[in-house]
């Protein structure tokens, strides 16, 4: 089973900075910050004129004519997504409509990101390099989100006292303040591509996801319960709808005010299958172990309910999803975790489904509010119920994940490089750094760092005299040059004692000179005067006899013979 590396960063290059490596990068088109004020003042705008044109268009069903309620309702209707609580037909409404809120982020989301690319290509171009630091990055992110919460909130400020709410004004604020930081910050962090989270520890830096995940397979979950409700009693729904009269017109607004609250419809259909449920106003509950349901309001989404008082076997198959998002929370973390030990996935899985419980319970709330006072107030999830049963199934599922995870895979070994790995390595660093320096030498030692000469060996006992033929002057060979050829680093240079009288006498030290002679030479510091006296001696160390002139700089060499005449003169060193 493969699992990603713990050093992996896991940082994806964003589009321009694959421009830039790609000698594309565009230059900027427009100014960052108007890009941003201009952008979020248009994106506060579509969003009321929207809910304008539905508005004119139903009371042009209904009346006849235009006249300014329609535009009322839509500035009301507009600050309703934004938190602000309005008053619909002499009706308190508080059930914020989310699809309204979702698409107004989502525009907010794309013109930070836009903004924030401008102003990262002004950094990129003024760079001589064409790249932006991280700090830059950091910089263009928050320029760009600040600027874009702040004129987004001075819209919806600007609207809210414009129409006399001063009260409820402070929680359009407030949700102006909390859409505009969410949306411009994500896409600001989005067109910058700068990643607060490289410095955190790679099991730290899964848990967004792994929260997003899970949340994400609950509303999944909730969408097909939510799905399969509204196919199995579609009968129900049309009933419903014809019941109302409403018209064509009437039919096509109910049908739009209804998709208005489809996300808070979803989200009240995924706390339902993880078992808490959500209430419906006049002391109804609907709950996967059973409902109380006492008289509805006479929407037709509310057909979709389920028909059973009692637990039934089918609903309790819904709890798989909340199974399934805490196990998904669970595998994303311990992803990052390919060593760990059972208990130590067992733990970190539980408390990844934790987590994306609470964050699921955190997005229910939002989904609560009222369309009304006494029986229709309070619809929505029930909050104690929610933060109690959502993390604790993720959970535990969580934690199952991690123990069965842990037991079968068993923990990886380190990787260690094969010896012949390591002696190449090193054999291609020697080789690149011996080239660098201009060829392969090494300095000669200083006579105290080689070991010890052995004791000079006994002298052989005189043999035979043999006939001495006259010394003929020889050449000295040139030495060859063979080429350099670094395939494999060098064996250490041999230290050989030189035909010394006594043990005291410095030995030689080999030296590779530039261009890699093959015959040894042999620098003498200090004339050795009794040397000659002395005579030639036989030696075992090697096949040539080396003997010392203290007037010429080099050595010169004879062929060994099978020995030596004690009455023979000194051999004369100048006419070698």
């Amino acid at each position: 089973m493969r699992t990603p590396s713990r050093t992996s960063t896991s940082h994806r290059p964003s589009t321009l900075e694959v421009a830039t490596v790609a000698g594309t990068l565009p230059r900027p088109s427009l100014l960052w910050w108007l890009a941003a004020g201009a952008g979020a003042f248009l994106v506060a705008a579509a969003g009321w004129v929207v809910v304008a044109c539905l508005s004119v268009w139903a009371e042009l069903a209904g009346e006849g004519h235009v006249t300014g309620g329609a535009f009322r309702f839509a500035t009301t209707f507009w600050l309703l997504a934004h938190g602000a609580p309005a008053d619909i037909g002499g009706q308190r409404v508080t059930l914020i409509p989310l699809l309204l809120t979702l698409g107004l982020a989502y525009l907010l989301h794309g013109v930070a990101a836009y903004s924030a690319r401008q102003a990262y290509l002004v950094h990129a171009w003024e760079a001589p390099d064409r790249t932006v630091t991280p700090d830059q990055r950091r910089s263009v992110t928050l320029r760009v989100a600040g600027v874009t919460l702040a004129v987004y909130t001075l819209v919806v400020a600007a609207v809210a006292l414009g129409v006399g709410l001063v009260s409820p004004s402070l929680w359009a604020v407030a949700g102006a303040l909390v859409v505009g930081a969410v949306a411009g910050g994500l896409g600001a962090r989005q067109g910058s591509g700068w990643r607060p989270d490289l410095g955190w520890p790679v099991w730290a830096r899964a848990i967004p996801r792994a929260a997003a995940t899970s949340v994400t397979v609950l509303l999944l979950t909730g969408l097909a319960a939510l799905a399969t409700g509204v196919i199995v009693h579609r009968d129900l729904i049309t009933a419903l709808t014809e019941q109302l009269h409403p018209g064509v017109n009437g039919t096509i607004l109910l049908t739009l005010l209804q998709g208005a609250y489809l996300p808070n419809l979803v989200v009240w259909a995924a706390v339902w299958t993880t078992g808490s449920g959500f209430a419906l106003g006049g002391g109804s509950s609907v709950v996967l172990l059973g409902q109380s349901v006492d008289a509805l309001p006479a929407f037709p989404i509310i057909g979709a309910l389920p028909a059973h008082t009692v637990a039934s076997w089918w609903n309790l198959c819904w709890l798989a999803g909340g199974v399934a998002a805490g196990a998904a929370a669970a595998w994303i973390v311990l992803r990052t975790r390919p060593r760990a030990r059972f208990d130590e996935t067992a733990v970190v899985g539980g408390l990844s489904g934790i987590l994306g419980g609470v964050a699921f319970a955190l997005l229910a709330l939002v989904t609560r509010g009222g369309l009304g006072g006494q029986r229709l107030a309070g619809l929505g999830p029930l909050p104690l119920e929610t933060f109690i049963l959502a993390p604790t199934v993720l959970g535990f599922a969580g934690l199952v994940t991690g123990l069965v995870a842990g037991l079968l895979r068993a923990p990886a070994p380190e990787k260690v490089p094969a010896v012949a790995e390591q002696v190449a390595r090193t054999v291609t660093l020697w080789s690149e750094g011996a080239a660098a320096d201009g060829g392969f030498e090494e300095a000669a030692e200083p006579a105290a760092a080689a070991p010890p000469p052995a004791a000079a060996p006994a002298r052989a006992t005189p043999l035979a005299p043999a006939p001495v033929r006259p010394a003929t002057p020889r050449a000295t060979p040139t030495p060859r040059l063979k080429p350099v050829t670094p395939a494999a680093p060098p064996a250490p240079p041999a230290v050989t004692p030189t035909a010394a009288a006594s043990p005291s006498e410095p030995g030689v030290t080999v030296h590779f000179g530039p261009h890699n002679v093959t015959e040894p030479v042999v620098p003498l510091e200090e004339p050795t005067d009794g040397l000659a006296d002395q005579g030639p001696t036989a030696q075992d160390s090697g096949p040539l006899n080396l003997t010392a002139d203290p007037e010429a700089p080099t050595v010169a060499m004879r062929p060994p013979y099978a020995g030596v005449d004690p009455n023979q003169p000194a051999l004369d060193f100048d006419n070698l």
